[in-house]
């Protein structure tokens, strides 16, 4: 990664805080609430979310651009068995808390079920995560932690190890706040390290998780 003169919309951010100096990543499109610091340049002071003045220290990042979407990435279903569910109904259906900063892989409240959540933004591309159909009813979705090597820990240990606990994994694709298509149950047939491109632009080692269902009726 190479130093900035200017915080731009993906970057790192060295700031002192108290006296302390601490990095921020700076991710626009996860954290809107940031793009008031897009611009800002090394000595300038920014407003942290907690009320802190800090002074910008030091500003790195190479603001790479989205890669191509994958050819099988999910596109919205024109038709779909079920109709699209909004996050609250979600929520109830499956007994995860996912408003306001919602995961990608959720453990419901019985711990009987993983849910999964793989989230497409159709004008930036699924930027930082690489899901995407395999086949029809075999998905691979990516393992969680978008910055440097991923780690079979918290979510990517839920995955490999629902089926021996006897929890069900549940796929979701999510659109928009108000469309969340649900895509069945998927029992996990294979995980990998594979290298991909973090949301800096940095190869990392990402966990790729490959689903499949019986379901005959699974739209993609």
């Amino acid at each position: 990664m190479k130093e900035l003169n200017l915080v731009s919309e993906i970057c790192i951010i060295t700031i002192n805080e108290d006296g302390t100096l601490k990095d921020i990543p700076v991710d626009i499109r996860k954290f809107p609430s940031q793009k008031f610091w897009v611009g800002k340049k090394i000595g300038e002071r920014i407003i942290k979310m907690n009320g802190k003045s800090c002074e910008i220290i030091k500003i790195v990042g190479n603001n790479p651009p989205p890669p191509p979407l994958p050819t099988k990435y999910p596109k919205r279903p024109t038709a779909t068995p079920s109709p699209a569910l909004t996050y609250k109904e979600v929520e109830k259906r499956f007994g995860i808390k996912i408003s306001g900063f919602g995961r990608g892989i959720n453990v419901n409240a019985k711990r009987d079920a993983v849910v999964l959540i793989s989230s497409f933004d159709e004008k930036l591309g699924n930027y930082g995560y690489h899901d995407c159909w395999i086949d029809k009813g075999v998905y691979c979705y990516s393992g969680e932690g978008d910055c440097g090597d991923q780690e079979l820990k918290r979510g990517n240990k839920a995955i490999v190890e629902a089926g021996g606990e006897g929890k069900t994994i549940h796929l979701i694709v999510k659109f928009s706040s108000k469309e969340y298509y649900y895509k069945g149950e998927f029992g996990l047939i294979e995980y990998k390290l594979e290298d991909e491109k973090d949301i800096y632009g940095n190869i990392r080692k990402e966990y790729k998780f490959i689903l499949a269902t019986d379901n005959e009726d699974v739209v993609e």
